[in-house]
């Protein structure tokens, strides 16, 4: 069950970071924040979503929703998954 529920909150984490970066893809036609950048509220926005999806894990509320926090390898991954993307 200890498995099952880590996976969880990693697929989660994922999912919410790179779902966040798609509105970022389908807004230009240009590569996104190479040659085509958001207006700082959409980046705002979007660095806020993100910061919440990593930390919720961690906090009460997570816990609530049943994550449970991740190890510090998910994190290399997850830098290497958002990149690949």
């Amino acid at each position: 069950m200890a498995h099952q529920a880590l996976f969880q909150s990693g697929w989660f984490v994922v999912g919410l970071l790179t779902q966040t970066l798609i509105v970022h893809m389908i807004r230009t036609q240009h590569v996104p924040f190479l040659q085509s950048r958001a207006s700082a509220p959409v980046m705002l926005l979007t660095a806020t979503i993100m910061a919440i999806g990593i930390v919720l894990p961690f906090l009460a509320l997570g816990r609530h929703l049943g994550l449970v926090p991740l190890p510090a390898g998910y994190f290399p991954w997850l830098v290497a998954i958002l990149l690949s993307y």
